[in-house]
């Protein structure tokens, strides 16, 4: 986004980030340095924090059993520290374990080998999970409900009260610049709009982070 700035720590050297033009740039240049698929990250740094997603080493391998070539490494020795209230990002071409990474990190898929930790919870752990937000690059909703069913039907299934989840619901869709459709089904709205829509059903409920693929 072009309101990206500020000093990032990426794969290990500090860079300056203006724009999104120069994270592009920050990209392609690491890219070009490894022409296999890595994994960088990006960070903005803080100080005085504690860890919120620690992985050390971590690795998943889709193996095939009756041939062994035929294996698929999709994250090798990936090690990070993300600390309380830092922005990240994950870069890197497609292959180089981006989704498979956040996968791990929800419990959707196991690690070969490694250890992951959110909050110093070691993973998998399903009570963590109340408190991830997750919005994944292309979700669906049943068309047949409107924006402010979404967000009930999400509440819900997070454990909010009824109460809680009609508050919520009202602030979060306002400050997404969404709330005069809340009552619309959801079939009819724009991509922009379901976009709007998947991140306040990520920030419904307190969460200690949010993670978007």
């Amino acid at each position: 986004r072009d309101n990206l700035s500020g000093k990032f720590k990426f794969t290990g050297q500090v860079v300056e980030i203006k724009n999104s033009r120069s994270l592009w740039k920050c990209h392609q240049s690491f890219g070009s340095l490894h022409p296999e698929p890595v994994l960088g990250i990006l960070t903005q740094q803080r100080k005085n924090s504690m860890l919120t997603i620690s992985s050390e080493s971590l690795t998943k391998v889709y193996s095939d059993f009756v041939n062994k070539k035929l294996s698929v490494t999709a994250l090798s020795d990936f090690t990070i520290n993300v600390e309380q209230g830092q922005i990240f990002a994950l870069l890197g071409p497609n292959g180089a374990g981006k989704t498979t990474f956040i996968k791990i990190l929800l419990g959707l898929v196991a690690a070969s080998s490694g250890r992951a930790s959110i909050l110093g919870a070691t993973l998998p752990n399903v009570k963590v999970r109340e408190r991830i937000g997750y919005l994944p690059e292309n979700h669906r909703y049943p068309n047949y409900l409107s924006g402010d069913q979404v967000m009930s039907l999400f509440g819900g299934l997070s454990g909010m009260k009824s109460a809680d989840v009609k508050a919520t619901t009202t602030s979060l869709l306002k400050l997404l610049g969404i709330e005069q459709w809340s009552k619309m089904k959801v079939r009819k709205y724009s991509k922009g709009m379901m976009q709007r829509l998947g991140l306040a059903q990520a920030l419904i409920k307190n969460r200690i982070g949010n993670l978007i693929a």
